[in-house]
């Protein structure tokens, strides 16, 4: 929509301005791990961390075999996964709060 925007106006949006930029080098690591993304398990509703079994299974469909390949694919795809985990609890959190404070009685004055 945004985009659009841009297009029809001729203006950029200061909202894509703004958004973060990925690195060139992460672009293909993090395509991996939003195919690996979606055999994550999750607990309470809660997603889990990405196990090393699921990274090395995807790594190897792909018929990757030397150790400094995956150590490299895995440390990316891990530091990936940290900060999406992160970024998903806080966001966690911060619904929790907001629904806890809808629940609460008013008191009247």
């Amino acid at each position: 929509m945004l985009e659009r925007f841009e297009e029809q106006t001729g203006q950029p949006s200061s909202t894509l301005l703004s958004r973060p930029r990925l690195l060139a080098r992460l672009a293909w690591p993090y395509e991996c791990f939003i195919d690996l993304s979606v055999d994550r398990s999750y607990t309470h509703g809660q997603p889990l961390r990405l196990s090393t079994s699921q990274i090395k299974s995807y790594f190897d469909a792909f018929e990757m075999q030397e150790t400094e390949e995956f150590e490299a694919f895995y440390y990316k795809i891990r530091q990936i996964d940290r900060v999406w985990s992160e970024a998903v609890s806080k966001h966690s959190k911060v619904q929790q709060e907001q629904t806890k404070s809808n629940q609460r009685p008013r008191q009247r004055r």
